[in-house]
């Protein structure tokens, strides 16, 4: 558990700068949900405006928006396919397949604790012949990473620069349910499809557990932050419970099913190190108790322990 941090400590912590992490980064290109809606139809290689608008039902002015900070962020890649008109579309570049990792941890953790809400979509892993089944190791030893051997360093919120996250409202429960793709990826992403629960996870993940240790260490706003505890109360991410009976100090218990979420935020943080980081990182590492080392992770194929590449990944046709 994370004792308190105090007033005059959050306060010095926010008006020091230091350079955004690389989770902040991530969740700034593409923690929300229709960013992650768009990456998905790219996945399953729609490239194009109107198709991607058509499978999503997502607002023009919305889809607009989204696409160009992704291709500003080189995360999709814009070509042109006509010329008279002029028309393009929209490819993933090497940082935007590298995101695949991520959403293939998302359909892994849905698999597992939404089993009854839509049909499994089998993938095939072609550098070995056998049904994918990704996990999350560390670089250094080649074990596979299990929630209680991640230390995290405590006297580093995910951002007491809570004002650089970008302010984007989470979408309605009702726009997962459109479309025309019912699986995994989706259940996930009703769950921490936007930046703030990602956000709240990641302090929980360290040991928070009070509502004014998550209000300090995220800088989220208290009423956006009652939103959210309660949302991922509902989704069976938190367990609530009294503190003490004779106080309405509440704490938040993460379930297994919120503990299962740790690889989707690993894999995030370690994406925005790789491709969204300017500089080495100033503050103590996150290690692996396992074997000592900061830890780095990589995601690999459990069959035949190969990383796994976007494109030789299909569906399986069994």
């Amino acid at each position: 558990m994370i004792a308190p941090m105090s007033k005059a400590t959050a306060q010095k912590i926010h008006s020091e700068p230091r350079p955004m992490s690389p989770l902040v980064a991530a969740l700034n290109l593409i923690g929300d949900g229709w960013t992650f809606l768009i990456l998905r139809e790219a996945f399953f290689r729609v490239r194009r405006f109107e198709g991607m608008r058509g499978n999503l039902q997502i607002p023009r002015a919305r889809l607009v928006e989204r696409l160009t900070a992704l291709v500003k962020g080189g995360v999709l890649v814009r070509q042109p396919y006509q010329h008279n008109p002029p028309r393009f579309e929209y490819r993933l570049s090497p940082m935007g397949r590298d995101i695949f990792q991520m959403t293939l941890l998302m359909k892994t953790w849905a698999e597992k604790w939404r089993t009854e809400k839509f049909p499994h979509l089998a993938l095939h892993h072609r550098d070995c012949g056998e049904h994918l089944m990704p996990q999350l190791c560390c670089t250094a030893c080649d074990t596979q990473i299990k929630p209680d051997s991640v230390v995290f360093p405590m006297d580093q919120p995910i951002t007491c620069q809570g004002e650089l996250l970008h302010k984007r409202r989470s979408l309605p429960a009702d726009v997962y349910d459109r479309g025309t793709r019912r699986e995994a990826v989706m259940e996930t992403l009703k769950v921490i499809g936007d930046q703030w629960s990602i956000a709240i996870l990641y302090e929980a993940f360290k040991g928070a557990t009070y509502f004014e240790d998550f209000c300090t260490r995220t800088g989220i706003a208290r009423n956006t932050l009652t939103l959210r505890l309660n949302h991922l109360v509902a989704e069976s991410i938190f367990e609530k419970h009294k503190y003490q009976e004779s106080s309405h100090r509440e704490r938040y218990a993460l379930t297994p099913a919120g503990t299962g979420l740790l690889p989707v935020v690993l894999a995030m943080e370690a994406w925005g190190a790789c491709w969204l980081s300017e500089a080495p990182p100033q503050q103590p590492a996150t290690v692996h108790a396992d074997c000592g080392n900061s830890l780095q992770v990589k995601l690999v194929c459990k069959a035949c322990h190969q990383p796994i590449d976007a494109r030789h990944v299909v569906v399986d046709a069994n």
